[in-house]
């Protein structure tokens, strides 16, 4: 089936960096592959914010964990932002853009993040200088019980 599905992808003939149509099934893999032979969770992350940032022409791309019993988002590794915003950036899921994300339980976008009704600045990441915001939270299936 991945087989199928890869294939498929490159039928849309993409650029060598994962561009074009069918990118999409492209960065699945490749993200896939960065989890199949990595054993450290944080090079992990880093990895998979590099790729995202590169094939998605993103200047900054973050990862946030989610903690439930303190319904807070505490930043995890960055590309784009101050590394030493990573220790320093925490907030309620009730506070920003990103915690709008978890609140909906889907992406949000702003084109203008900082007229955004939601935006929370944060001075120590230095983003300041990035308008545009896309959140898409990642459900971790093993919590869901079925």
């Amino acid at each position: 089936m991945v087989r199928a599905l890869t294939e498929a992808a490159r039928a849309g003939r993409p650029d060598a960096n994962g561009r074009g149509r069918g990118r999409g099934l492209l960065l699945l893999e490749a993200i896939g592959t960065l989890i199949g032979e990595s054993g450290d969770l944080r090079a992990t992350l880093e990895r998979i914010v590099e790729l995202v940032a590169q094939r998605l022409d993103m200047e900054v791309c973050s990862v946030y964990r989610y903690d439930a019993q303190a319904k807070r988002l505490h930043m995890v590794v960055t590309r784009g932002l101050d590394p030493a915003a990573v220790s320093a950036v925490s907030m309620g899921v009730d506070e920003g853009l990103t915690g709008f994300a978890i609140e909906k339980g889907e992406p949000v976008m702003a084109i203008d993040a900082l007229a955004h009704p939601r935006y929370k600045y944060f001075p120590e990441t230095g983003e300041e200088r990035y308008h545009s915001f896309l959140g898409v939270p990642i459900i971790d299936l093993s919590l869901i019980h079925i």
